[in-house]
């Protein structure tokens, strides 16, 4: 169900945000002449913080509240299984891209380049192949000589979660492994302004 829920989540965030000022309809058949108690009151969201507001500026869609994600279960280049789990602590770019995505190659050096600007410093980078078989993603990796961690997707199963609406899809998971933001298509990842927004997120106490 947790899947569902994000999939249906993402995909209309990414697509667009919510108006705030849009209502909810909660009454049932035949209740519309219902009238709720006056004493009933909603909690409101917690504000987002100006580090996470500060994402819109990068193009970033930002979830009203922080998603949790379906269990990512993948293994990397070098054989081994990863999860988001092994992430718990740090901020990380979760990026889904493929070795035929025009946009997906074309961010992929300022991507390189960002992650030697920030790694080791409460941040990663889990960049999953989506739809590929392993000695494709390899034989891209080590030509390019990109150093940040890569995963497989080979059958494409999270990919129809993740990035259901086309690819690369990049998210921002927080340091509790939860979903804070989200944008489709490629960025320039390296460019002052963006290394100035992403260091003032996974510097903030």
């Amino acid at each position: 169900m947790k899947r569902y829920l994000f999939a249906a989540v993402a995909a209309s965030l990414l697509l667009a945000c919510a108006p705030k000022g849009s209502a909810i309809q909660t009454s049932k058949p035949g209740d519309q002449n219902s009238v709720p108690p006056s004493n009933v009151t909603v909690a409101a969201p917690a504000p987002i913080a100006p580090e996470v507001e500060a994402l819109k500026t990068l193009g970033f869609s930002v979830f009203p509240e922080p998603q949790s994600l379906p269990p990512i279960q993948v293994a990397t280049l070098g054989g081994t299984n990863r999860s988001m789990a092994d992430y718990t602590g740090k901020y990380v770019l979760l990026n889904f891209w493929a070795t035929w995505c025009p946009p997906c190659k074309a961010e992929m050096p300022s991507m390189e380049k960002m992650y030697q600007q920030l790694k080791g410093k409460n941040f990663d980078i889990f960049a999953i192949s989506v739809g590929e078989q392993p000695t494709t993603v390899k034989n891209f990796i080590d030509q390019n000589k990109y150093t940040f961690p890569v995963a497989l997707d080979p059958k494409g199963n999270y990919g129809a979660i993740f990035a259901s609406r086309g690819i690369p899809t990049t998210y921002i998971i927080d340091p509790q492994g939860r979903a804070i933001a989200g944008v489709i298509g490629g960025r320039e990842w390296n460019d002052p302004h963006t290394l100035s927004v992403l260091r003032a997120l996974i510097e903030k106490k």
